[in-house]
């Protein structure tokens, strides 16, 4: 999907690349739209694939911090 805001008279592209809640669907469509959305709407975003009802939760990789000094192997 991708949408387009004006803001400032600027034309802000927004590409969608991951799987959106639908939680995350209504704050975007708020933003966009300026107001909530219909339950028709919802309804309609929801059978064109826009959002998942159960998205899965998307995990973070673990951090690994570096070495506190670089370790270098012996000659």
């Amino acid at each position: 999907m991708i949408a387009l805001l004006v803001e400032n008279n600027v034309i802000l592209c927004i590409f969608k690349e991951f799987i959106m809640t639908k939680a995350d669907w209504l704050d975007f469509f708020e933003a966009i739209n300026g107001r909530s959305a219909t339950e028709e709407e919802i309804a309609a975003a929801l059978a064109a694939g826009e959002f998942q009802d159960n998205a899965p939760a998307v995990e973070a990789a673990p951090v690994q911090e570096a070495p506190a000094q670089p370790i270098f192997a012996g000659a």
